[in-house]
């Protein structure tokens, strides 16, 4: 029986996805083809995510596929378990992945405020909630 999940959320930023990654604990291996999961499974994919400094934790796999705007990235991944501790890098109290989520979603407002110009300041609110304010 498979595990694997799919994530249902635009990512358009490899790089932005690479850099929340990172917040995570995670590092993202471009032209890795196959992520492993549940029983060593290695299953297809273009990149992947994985947990630094743990050889036993699964992986995430990146799959890019064209989209009208260009390239999206489709995340999959096998929390069973845990994920053999990748989701404890990743999750938050929303669910497995949306820790790494929220950071990408940081990453990429931050990358494109800064493309035009903005310079951007980030505060962490008591409550967790992150605002960034830009300026011109």
């Amino acid at each position: 029986m498979s595990h694997i999940a799919s994530v249902k959320h635009r990512f358009l930023s490899l790089v932005a996805l690479g850099v929340a990654a990172n917040r995570c604990g995670l590092e993202l291996v471009e032209g890795q083809r196959t992520f492993r999961n549940y029983s060593n499974r290695q299953t297809p994919c273009d990149h992947a995510m994985r947990v630094v400094g743990d050889v036993n934790a699964w992986e995430i796999g990146v799959k890019a596929k064209q989209a009208d705007g260009g390239t999206e990235y489709e995340l999959l991944y096998d929390s069973y378990g845990g994920g053999n501790g990748l989701i404890r890098h990743t999750q938050n109290q929303h669910g497995p992945l949306n820790r790494l989520i929220t950071y990408y979603e940081e990453e990429a407002a931050l990358a494109q405020f800064q493309s035009e110009g903005w310079m951007v300041e980030r505060t962490e609110l008591q409550d967790g909630t992150v605002e960034l304010v830009g300026c011109r």
